[in-house]
């Protein structure tokens, strides 16, 4: 079931039972598609993702080859992946010089700015607006401020 919060951030969560990416159309394994909260036997005591945002205006044109998906993932990752067009990675990268996990994904919403919060406190706040709309990218996308909570 999705859960909406005030902030507008949708975390996506699989029964056991369906295959997220069947639902989706997208062929692949699951696991690149859904919480592991769901899949914890194969990913042992680190769930890889745990925190999903779509990128809707991206999303809606199923013959692009922009990235459509952001994921947390281990040792303190963010993936940004192509759901259509030929689904597949466009960028992995470490938002934290510490590697800290990251356990909030928000993005404004005509998708341009990405909020990155992270277990220490961090947001990073960074800009997503032609971030990953051609491909595949190298270099993380340009971080506008990073805000300690504390």
């Amino acid at each position: 079931m999705s859960q909406v919060s005030p902030h507008h951030h949708r975390e996506a969560k699989f029964p056991k039972s369906k295959v997220p990416g069947a639902m989706l159309g997208i062929p692949g394994p699951p696991e690149l598609l859904a919480c592991p909260s769901d899949f914890d036997h194969h990913l042992g005591p680190d769930p890889s993702v745990s925190r999903l945002a779509f990128l809707k205006t991206r999303a809606a044109r199923l013959d692009s080859v922009a990235a459509s998906l952001i994921s947390n993932g281990p040792g303190g990752s963010v993936t940004f992946w192509r759901l259509f067009g030929g689904a597949g990675l466009i960028a992995n990268f470490t938002p934290s010089r510490e590697k800290a996990q990251v356990s909030s994904i928000a993005v404004t919403t005509e998708d341009a700015l990405a909020y990155l919060a992270d277990q220490q406190g961090f947001v990073h706040i960074c800009d997503i607006k032609e971030y990953g709309l051609q491909g595949p990218e190298l270099q993380p996308p340009k971080s506008r401020l990073c805000i300690s909570s504390s």
